[in-house]
């Protein structure tokens, strides 16, 4: 099963966020594996809830896809219509390619059809799973949220339906298990273990490691000096000797006494390496993307369409997109808004169909109204057939933390473009 945390998360999300006018869920009262186990939640949490069949539903519907089965157990096996598997195959490899995402041979994916299967069929009915506007989700997972949008496009295509804004949250649940099981191992750092003092307690140690880190980190023991003085690449040594005076890398001294305690460094010196890995990707990646010429402060330029109008003349000026870009770029604005947090915007197109990977950033600090938001930065993002797949998940991670509405007193004091660079590579999070 993927990660229990987060699927609580979403289920008690549901629950708190339930709004009694949504309409119960006809087509899943069938007593699914899901059924039941939504059932037993929501009667051990509350059996006096009103309208209990909807949220059980719901619950169900974040369970769906996710619930493992047992391979004997073909009472439960779903028959899809011809061609079912063949369709949404292509519509997940389009969306995962062009995200340049891997999920060959992922388990998840096992899954992800009984989900797709059940929400055509609902939809096909008029039933839906409307999140109140309150739901976060959007703007936690901006980049999956993005790719779930991508997928429902080319699923409205291939299945002739129309999937409503509220009902991408819910694929972007699914997806999100799947993307974030792949992503573990493309973004794992190098960990050596380093053991020669107490041979037998060390093991024990590092086994430890092995259980609690192998999905983030590539973790290597060795028992030598001259061995690790070959491994120029590791991000982190955690070692039972102290090696100071040996090694300029990162080093987590480990007492095998207070392992506990010594576990927790470990933890925070992972997201540590992780984040300046990452980090140095960006500034790489951005030097090229960002420029001083497509960065303007302006209080004129107050509604979306003025915003994306202008940004669209100046990347044209730049020389970095064509007449078509523009269009696109709005397409993609009718399928999902990309305004989050009352904060900012980063619109763009689905199409990599521009010159040059360029980035134009508009700051207004009296505010921009984007459909029912206002917000304060936009980033207009052209992306062309040589962009670099994985730089969007870490541009919109670090603009959906340095322009959240928590630091808007802080993106707001940006008064030129360095001051914008400073703040875009300096801040640490």
């Amino acid at each position: 099963m993927p990660d229990e945390k987060n699927l609580l998360i979403n289920i008690f999300t549901i629950i708190n966020l339930f709004d009694e006018s949504i309409q119960p869920i006809d087509t899943m009262t069938s007593k699914t594996i899901e059924i039941k186990i939504a059932t037993e939640i929501v009667n051990y949490l509350d059996n006096t809830l009103q309208n209990n069949l909807t949220i059980i539903n719901m619950i169900a519907c974040c369970l769906n896809g996710i619930i493992k089965r047992k391979t004997n157990d073909t009472a439960e096996k779903k028959k899809y219509p011809k061609n079912f598997n063949k369709k949404l195959n292509t519509c997940l490899n389009n969306a995962i390619s062009h995200f340049g995402i891997h999920v060959e041979n992922n388990e998840l994916l096992k899954f992800f059809p009984d989900h797709i299967f059940n929400l055509i069929q609902r939809l096909r009915n008029g039933n839906y799973c409307n999140f109140p506007e309150s739901n976060n989700l959007k703007d936690n997972c901006i980049y999956i949220y993005d790719i779930a949008v991508f997928l429902c496009q080319h699923l409205n295509q291939e299945f002739n339906i129309v999937i409503p804004e509220n009902e991408v949250a819910l694929i972007a649940i699914h997806l999100g298990f799947i993307i974030e099981e792949s992503l573990k191992n493309s973004e794992k750092i190098t960990i050596v273990l380093y053991s020669n003092n107490h041979p037998l307690l060390d093991d024990k140690v590092f086994q430890t490691l092995l259980e609690k880190y192998s999905d983030f980190a590539n973790i290597i023991t060795i028992n030598n000096l001259y061995q690790l003085s070959t491994f120029g690449n590791a991000d982190l040594i955690v070692s039972t000797a102290n090696l100071a005076n040996i090694t300029d890398k990162k080093i987590i001294l480990l007492n095998p006494f207070q392992l506990e305690h010594d576990l927790i460094s470990i933890e925070v010196a992972i997201k540590d390496c992780i984040k300046s890995k990452e980090l140095i990707s960006f500034k790489t990646i951005s030097k090229k993307i960002f420029s001083e010429n497509l960065f303007f402060i302006s209080e004129k330029i107050n509604t979306k369409d003025l915003a994306i109008q202008f940004l669209a003349e100046q990347l044209k000026k730049d020389g970095s997109v064509n007449d078509t870009f523009i269009d696109n770029v709005l397409q993609r604005e009718s399928l999902s808004p990309t305004c989050f947090m009352n904060s900012f915007a980063i619109p763009h197109s689905f199409q990599e169909d521009s010159i040059k990977n360029r980035i134009a950033i508009l700051i207004n600090k009296n505010g921009i109204q984007w459909n029912n938001q206002t917000i304060y930065a936009v980033f207009l993002i052209a992306t062309s057939k040589n962009s670099i797949k994985r730089f969007n998940k870490l541009l919109f991670e670090r603009i959906g933390y340095l322009f959240s509405e928590n630091n808007k007193q802080k993106y707001l004091a940006i008064d030129s473009y360095d001051s914008f660079i400073k703040y875009l590579f300096d801040t640490r999070y």
